[in-house]
């Protein structure tokens, strides 16, 4: 009897149990994409860092070091555009998600209005 119940109570609620699923295999494969972008980042970050720090070690003598001073500039400038640029590729990745969350949301929605027959 208890199982008979289970049974249908499973039928008009499938289609929102499929569609929570959809949504958490989304929502996986979205931190998975986001991490990887966080990832490639924070290595990007961290090469931009050590050939900084490996040309200060070349410094030689009060022109190297005027030199060095003076890329210091345009090295803040390739780390905000880089940094810019990635701000908008996690801004898209998360709009994307929105959208498809809303579909999968309302897909699920509307197969569980539907009447069973």
């Amino acid at each position: 009897m208890p199982y008979e119940m289970l049974n249908t109570w499973n039928v008009p609620t499938q289609p929102m149990l499929d569609a929570t699923r959809q949504l958490n295999q989304l929502a996986v494969a979205n931190l998975e994409r986001v991490m990887n972008l966080q990832l490639a980042n924070v290595q990007a970050q961290v090469d931009l860092l050590f050939a900084n720090l490996k040309a200060g070690l070349e410094i030689k003598d009060a022109e190297g070091l005027r030199d060095y001073v003076g890329r210091q500039g345009d090295m803040a400038k390739v780390l905000s555009e880089k940094l810019v640029k990635d701000v908008h590729e996690l801004s898209e990745v998360g709009a994307q998600f929105s959208v498809e969350a809303f579909r999968v949301l309302q897909n699920g929605m509307d197969a569980t209005a539907q009447p069973t027959a």
